[in-house]
């Protein structure tokens, strides 16, 4: 029996901060949604005026998450 090759995929992290008007809007919900979305793991939290993340996975899952943040942010109340 042959064994198939092991295909493994690079996996990266990045953290972010994000200010401005990001609490009280659903803004940590929207992010988690979105990894959810593109199968990242990490974690979201307020912290004294901003959200802080760090998400993980894929570089092309990762950039994702990110590009959904920007081009659709929570509403702003």
């Amino acid at each position: 029996m042959r064994s198939s090759p092991s295909v493994s995929v690079a996996s990266v992290r990045l953290r972010l901060a994000i200010t401005g008007v990001v609490q009280g809007v659903g803004f940590r919900p929207a992010v988690a949604r979105a990894a959810i979305e593109h199968g990242v793991h990490g974690f979201v939290y307020n912290d004294a005026g901003s959200v802080q993340c760090e998400l993980e996975g894929t570089a092309a899952a990762v950039d994702a998450v990110v590009t959904t943040i920007r081009r659709r942010p929570p509403p702003m109340g």
